[in-house]
């Protein structure tokens, strides 16, 4: 009996001192830190998808989500200005067709603001940034297509009974 209890704490020390042999060797610390390094590779993945995500939304012309909007404001301000540009430009382009008084007039106002644009993307100048001019391009495609949508489903009442009123399309 006394063999056994013996044995069982020879045993028991050695495990201790295997234990704190590892410990010595990979401290507690280093394993944390290996952690939460392999935490912040994951949140800058998780980062870098949002905003891939994010830039693809601009990329198709569509409108961000204002948490979409604060994310971007708060991780990348310069696409965040880049995104507040193309909102100013899209608003006043918005503006442009609801001024017009027929859909010859709208798809007029498209026209040269789809060429503007593509003067703009075909300059050879070094301040052109290609990826806002697309934004651009797509965020007025966009546009446009959602001004014929509303259009069509009587959204926009006040053009449509003004068309109306002066015989137009």
């Amino acid at each position: 009996m006394i063999n056994g209890s013996v044995n069982n704490y020879v045993q028991q020390q050695n495990l201790w001192q295997k234990a704190e042999a590892k410990l010595k060797q990979n401290p507690p610390d280093s394993d944390g830190q290996k952690i939460s390094q392999l935490v912040t590779q994951m949140n800058e993945a998780g980062d870098k998808n949002r905003l891939a995500a994010i830039m693809t939304k601009m990329r198709c012309g569509k409108r961000l989500t204002g948490a979409e909007k604060d994310y971007l404001r708060k991780s990348s301000p310069d696409m965040y200005r880049k995104y507040q540009q193309i909102e100013a430009e899209r608003s006043g382009y918005r503006k442009q067709l609801k001024s017009a008084k027929t859909k010859a007039e709208a798809a007029q106002i498209h026209q040269m603001k789809i060429a503007q644009l593509y003067g703009e993307c075909n300059s050879i100048t070094p301040t052109v940034d290609g990826d806002l001019a697309a934004c651009r391009e797509a965020a007025i495609r966009e546009e446009y297509r959602e001004h014929q949508a509303r259009q069509k489903t009587g959204r926009d009442k006040r053009t449509i009974q003004r068309n109306a009123t002066h015989g137009h399309e």
